[in-house]
């Protein structure tokens, strides 16, 4: 696990406007102490590829609202604990090692349930939320056949494929990830109760977002690219010509 200065300077870049994933990453490489974040001045943060005059413009303002940050990040981790959520860095052993290699890969993750080093073999499954027969039981079929290797099934726990594929890695004793585009504590959707509950207990429920983020439709396409990332491959089993898949 990251240690605990590590984990704050994330969540703190996390909090600054118009500092994405990428330029953090940048940050967190270029200094060798977490703390340096939260003292080094202009000079040594233009340095760094990405951050602009108006980026540690930015940083420099978040700094003034430090107090009130470090009493979120508080509150934050008083609620995983009650949760069971558990957080991730990409610099944590657990951080699934494909999804490192992306282009703009999330630097923090919460979870629940169990990630396993298995993942790195893993197959994304995703399709239409309104499946057919044909789709449903194409969809089981190759799941099913995925299974007997062991090979991991990640999707995004929606309606439709998404379900079929995580309900028939569960019956056949394979590890699930459900990605989620809300808060890893937030059931969506609410029909998908038991299946959610199952794969905490079997494998694990995934998202780059705060517990109790609401889904937003915004958040799928950004959902979407941790399901490809963590995957060796995408299946996409059925979909509209202008569906998300």
């Amino acid at each position: 696990m990251s240690s605990e200065n590590f984990l704050k300077a994330v969540y703190f870049l996390k909090q600054v406007q118009n500092i994405g994933n990428i330029k953090i990453l940048n940050i967190l490489n270029s200094f060798k102490n977490p703390d340096d974040i939260f003292k080094a001045g202009e000079s040594e943060f233009i340095r760094i590829e990405g951050i602009t005059h108006t980026a540690y413009k930015a940083i420099a303002g978040a700094r003034k609202n430090l107090q009130e940050i470090e009493r979120k990040y508080d509150s934050l981790r008083d609620k995983c604990e009650r949760k069971g959520i558990k957080i991730i860095t990409i610099n944590d052993e657990e951080y699934p090692s494909n999804l490192k290699k992306i282009f703009n890969a999330p630097v923090i993750l919460y979870y629940k349930g169990r990630l396993d080093a298995s993942d790195e073999y893993s197959i994304g499954v995703v399709g239409t939320r309104y499946c057919s027969e044909y789709g449903y039981n194409s969809c089981t079929k190759i799941v099913e056949e995925l299974a007997e290797k062991k090979i991991p099934i990640i999707s995004g726990l929606a309606k439709g494929i998404d379900s079929v594929a995580h309900v028939t890695a569960l019956k056949n004793n394979t590890l699930t990830y459900a990605v989620l585009g809300c808060g890893v504590d937030v059931i969506y959707p609410a029909e998908n109760r038991k299946i959610y509950e199952e794969i905490e207990s079997k494998g694990a429920l995934i998202s780059e977002y705060e517990p109790g983020a609401k889904p937003d439709k915004g958040n799928f396409p950004d959902r979407n690219r941790i399901i490809s990332g963590i995957s060796l491959g995408i299946l996409v089993v059925e979909t509209g010509l202008k569906g998300g898949s």
